[in-house]
């Protein structure tokens, strides 16, 4: 059974769910809290900036069978990253 047709029973849903939770929020969770790093320590240092670097993968591009949630999450990540 596939990631679509999982969905639909409650266990599938909250597999789902934590694909999302972990793939996209985790990472903009982490992204953000860098930069508000970057933004209080900085002026101490009276360095400038900062690099956050997110991997993402082909599944930002295209999607596969079977990985029907995978591919929204990197997606989401790479649009993220580009906004």
């Amino acid at each position: 059974m596939g990631d679509t047709e999982s969905a639909l029973q409650p266990e599938g849903r909250a597999k789902a769910r934590k694909q999302i939770e972990t793939n996209l929020w985790g990472t903009t969770r982490l992204s953000l809290d860098a930069v508000r790093v970057f933004r209080d320590e900085n002026p101490k240092s009276s360095q400038q900036g900062g690099v956050v670097l997110n991997v993402t993968s082909l599944g930002s591009f295209a999607g596969f069978p079977g990985t029907a949630f995978y591919h929204p999450a990197k997606f989401g990540v790479e649009n993220f990253t580009e906004g």
